[in-house]
């Protein structure tokens, strides 16, 4: 026989089977056998052993092969925890006895400390172990409370999972997918029903275990079928019923157990009731198809098609609703009275959001009756990308420091019983915490009559520089080095002519560069050039030589010398 255990370390669980042995236990440790006498129905069935600080062990899911045997697992657990047990069976009616004669027990070092079977989705054994009871805090007048009654959990943050509020089976493909047959009236357009009538519902699995049932409509037609009247069915979620949205898990959360390389599949199947068990599909019920839901959902009305019927379909429609955020906000100095459960696997989960507008400290003290953990997010980018920036476990009655350095952004403070049963609304679990956040100190210079004043300084750090007046420009002649603020008193040399071409209308004192204009022949080339002159004047000569005389034969015009 198959035995799958699963070890899992605060939030994180791991698998191992489960074969009958005697075990030898090791020093420190002691054994916890757990055996159950499975139902009909084994996938529904489940269990976990869960110490103090939210570590354990569970089953790895159980088949049908699995039916009415006898399963068994042997761990060897360290002695000096104590430790809560809890059987699940996800369809409510335990594993005794309208399905089978199922029963389970528990023994600690040969002890037998739990038996049972009849029960609804639960049963769980408290303190299994070593355990001290739990320790009782003052509450003083002055506290804010949390704002959530014992047993609810409305400032659950980002633990909020997605939810389908309603299912709609809008038609079929086929008649004949639920045996239906139908013959027309000669020279009327009405048709006789021959054949049956569908009885259908939605049926839902959840990693391949039973999730949800709508129970069925008697007798139900639709719109496509051969002109009879529309009758869409509505689910919401149980036939005639109304009841709150299903929630669909999508991710880890913290409110329960999640196990290592844990999936969120989640089948949608429509069958016609022909009085067999909606279990079995392939039964005497007629199969109509499933659906996949999609790990990435979309909000809103969603409008499928099943797959897979051996006569046919069904349309579908389902809405889905996204999960909400909803916390506890924090002002600085606060301090806060809360309370703590933890019931059949299912935990208490404190939000509390702050918002922090300078870099600061932030500091938590916090005490709780039993044993808790407090985790600091960064969640200035919503729930989808929260970053744990500090986490601390803490025995009931021990005080929790945590203190972090925090940029300006958003917070969140989650704070949550360690265990995940055995803490009722009955036993009020309190606990504290004070929370408060201080600016970080900036160090410079505080004197405001100093050249480097930081208005932004809290620390004077004794840089402060005394203002020197004076000339600050390198490239006045009378630039002062050690002045840090100029006033205006530089002086610069140059050419003071306002005549001259370089004339320097800065320049107050005259250096003696004043040139001026000259006109002339400035190519050396020329006879007529003019060492000078400043400016060309268009009047250079250059020596052309050759004959001048107009009379002679050689004479040249251009000749001029």
């Amino acid at each position: 026989m198959r035995n799958n255990i699963l070890i899992f370390l605060f939030l994180i669980f791991t698998s191992v089977n489960n074969t009958y042995s005697q075990v030898q236990c090791g020093v420190g440790l002691t054994e916890v056998v757990i055996t159950i006498n499975t139902d009909n129905y084994p996938l529904e069935t489940s269990w976990f052993l869960i110490d103090e600080y939210g570590s354990g062990w569970t089953n790895v899911p159980l088949t049908s092969s699995d039916a009415n045997s006898q399963l068994t697992w042997n761990l060897c657990v360290p002695d000096t925890n104590c430790y809560t047990f809890t059987i699940l069976d996800s369809y409510g009616d335990g594993i005794c006895c309208a399905y089978g004669s199922g029963s389970y027990s528990v023994t600690y070092n040969g002890v037998n400390i739990a038996s049972g079977g009849s029960f609804l989705f639960s049963e769980e054994t408290c303190g299994i172990g070593l355990c001290s009871p739990d320790c009782q805090i003052v509450i003083p007048n002055n506290v804010i409370s949390e704002g959530e009654v014992c047993g609810s959990d409305i400032n659950h943050g980002c633990d909020a999972n997605w939810s389908i509020s309603n299912f709609t089976i809008t038609g079929v493909t086929d008649i004949w997918a639920f045996g239906g047959i139908v013959q027309s009236i000669p020279f009327t357009n009405l048709y006789l029903d021959i054949g049956d009538t569908p009885d259908l519902y939605v049926y839902m699995r959840k990693n391949n275990q039973f999730y949800y049932y709508s129970n069925y409509y008697t007798d139900t037609w639709y719109p496509n079928n051969y002109g009879f009247s529309s009758q869409p069915l509505s689910f919401s979620m149980y036939a005639n019923v109304n009841t709150p949205p299903l929630e669909i898990q999508t991710q880890p959360l913290y409110t329960s157990p999640s196990v290592v390389g844990q999936n969120f599949d989640y089948e949608i199947i429509v069958g016609d009731d022909d009085a067999g068990s909606f279990l079995n599909i392939f039964g005497a019920n007629d199969y109509l198809g499933s659906y996949i839901l999609p790990a990435n959902l979309t909000a809103g009305l969603n409008s499928i098609t099943t797959s897979g019927g051996p006569d046919g379909n069904a349309y579908v429609d389902y809405t889905a609703v996204p999960p909400t955020s909803l916390y506890t906000n924090l002002t600085n100095g606060n301090v806060v009275h809360g309370n703590f459960w933890a019931e059949n696997n299912n935990r208490d989960t404190d939000w509390y959001q702050f918002v922090v507008n300078d870099s600061s400290i932030f500091q938590l003290l916090s005490i709780s009756e039993i044993g808790y953990n407090a985790i600091l997010f960064n969640s200035s980018s919503g729930c989808g990308s929260n970053i744990v920036l500090d986490s601390i476990f803490a025995s009931s009655c021990d005080t929790l420091f945590m203190q972090d350095t925090l940029p300006p952004g958003t917070y969140s403070l989650l704070l949550f019983p360690s265990i995940y049963s055995c803490v009722s609304c009955v036993d009020s679990i309190d606990y504290l915490i004070d929370v408060n956040w201080s600016a970080l100190p900036i160090y410079g210079c505080t004197d405001p009559t100093a050249f480097n004043y930081n208005n932004l300084a809290t620390i004077d750090d004794g840089s402060c520089v005394p203002v020197l007046y004076g000339c600050t420009d390198s490239l006045a002649i009378n630039f002062y080095v050690f002045a840090n603020v100029d006033n205006g008193t530089c002086l610069y040399a140059g050419c003071t002519d306002s005549l001259a071409i370089n004339y320097d209308p800065n320049a107050s004192l005259d250096d003696g560069s004043c040139i001026y204009t000259i006109s002339g022949c400035m190519d050396s080339l020329a006879s007529n050039y003019d060492p000078l002159a400043t400016i060309d004047d268009s009047s250079c000569i250059y020596l052309i030589y050759g004959c001048t005389d107009s009379t002679a034969f050689n004479y040249d015009s251009l000749a001029n010398s």
